[in-house]
């Protein structure tokens, strides 16, 4: 009796990996769009070149320098070229924070968006999964990206992408 409750419990135990791990990384997330209105916020941004994600590192720069000056830091990333269009490598992009009210000073490009609401897509998945995802949603909504996208983190598995373009005047 005992061997086969653990034999039993070995089978389930993978399975239950597994499902934890498709949860966590977002496959049964699904797509969310919303208009959201947004008050003004300044963008501290700077500029890399490369894939995607390879602006988490200048985040993660940016997120000790705000705790240094004791801000908080809402992490985006600034989609500017389509990589269906442009090399991976040669993608130009640029990694920041949110700065809502009184902002730190860094050396970074600072970029006021206005007051507005924004078609807002959103999911909770894991960033790199979530990205991915987003951005085919997009493609098979309207064929071409609205670029320039911000990709906003609401903490640690919910994003939202937007297109400054998609300002939706009321």
């Amino acid at each position: 009796m005992k061997n086969k409750l653990s034999l039993a419990f070995l089978m389930t135990l993978p399975l239950a990996i597994m499902f934890f791990i498709s949860w966590y990384v977002g496959l049964f997330s699904e797509v969310d769009e919303k208009e959201i209105r947004f008050p003004t916020r300044i963008l501290l941004l700077r500029s890399y070149q490369g894939e995607y994600l390879n602006g988490a590192k200048l985040i993660q720069e940016m997120q000790k320098e705000f705790l240094q000056q004791n801000k908080s830091c809402r992490p985006i990333l600034m989609l500017l070229g389509d990589d269906r269009k442009v090399h991976k490598l040669h993608l130009r992009n640029k990694a920041g924070c949110i700065c809502e009210g009184n902002c730190p000073t860094l050396k970074a490009e600072q970029i006021v968006l206005k007051e507005g609401t924004f078609r807002v897509i959103a999911i909770k998945a894991h960033p790199v999964y979530a990205l991915a995802k987003i951005l085919r949603y997009l493609r098979q909504q309207s064929g071409e990206l609205m670029l320039p996208l911000i990709m906003e983190s609401r903490g640690s598995r919910e994003h939202w992408i937007y297109s400054i373009s998609s300002s939706i005047q009321k």
